[in-house]
């Protein structure tokens, strides 16, 4: 600003210097004009540059502020949704594992009590007990291994209404060997699906 005021006064200068007397060419009034005009574009351009970065330092910031903060909160959610995802995947396997491994352990006392139950009713050691639990049929086609005194052998288990056939997938839980007449005698009726004998 003030070389822009300097070069106005040279310029006033030389026009009543001009005036006065003459002493000033053309050529010198060229050269003051040219210099006036040089240095008003000079601070003309350094204002506007000024006040430019100015403009767009703000403008950057505040278009940068708006997609850095859209990106971070984006980034956010996927972070949230991937955890999200991975404790619902862990408590999965987790409650899987801890579900199949009390299965397991219920399977295997219920039937530890079944054996203890047979070793009781019948005064039998535990060799003799297993050799009347029963076992699945023979490969050569011997489907019908019997109880004593019984129309067959099905299964049941221990909440269940329906018998079974051995290797229906509803004795997973538990598996009590039964004839087909008691079952029938106790009110309980066929599996639809493994269609045991009626």
């Amino acid at each position: 600003m003030r070389k822009l005021l300097f070069a106005g006064f040279v310029c006033l200068l030389l026009l009543i210097a001009a005036g006065c007397g003459n002493r000033f060419t053309e050529e010198d009034l060229a050269l003051a004009r040219e210099d006036a005009y040089h240095s008003g574009y000079q601070n003309g351009y350094e204002t506007g540059a000024e006040e430019s970065r100015a403009e767009g330092y703000a403008s950057g910031f505040t278009d940068g502020q708006a997609e850095g903060y859209s990106a971070g909160l984006e980034e956010q959610q996927e972070a949230l949704l991937q955890a999200a995802g991975d404790s619902y995947q862990q408590g999965y396997e987790s409650g899987y594992n801890d579900g199949y491994a009390k299965q397991e352990s219920d399977a295997a006392a219920a039937a530890s009590a079944y054996v203890s139950q047979v070793r009781e009713r019948t005064g039998t050691s535990s060799g003799k007990v297993q050799q009347l639990v029963p076992t699945a049929p023979a490969e050569d086609g011997d489907t019908d291994r019997s109880l004593p005194g019984s129309g067959g052998t099905v299964y049941v288990t221990k909440s269940g209404k329906k018998y079974h056939a051995d290797g229906c997938s509803y004795l997973s839980s538990s598996k009590i060997a039964i004839s087909l007449d008691d079952a029938k005698a106790k009110g309980y009726t066929p599996c639809s699906k493994c269609n045991p004998p009626k």
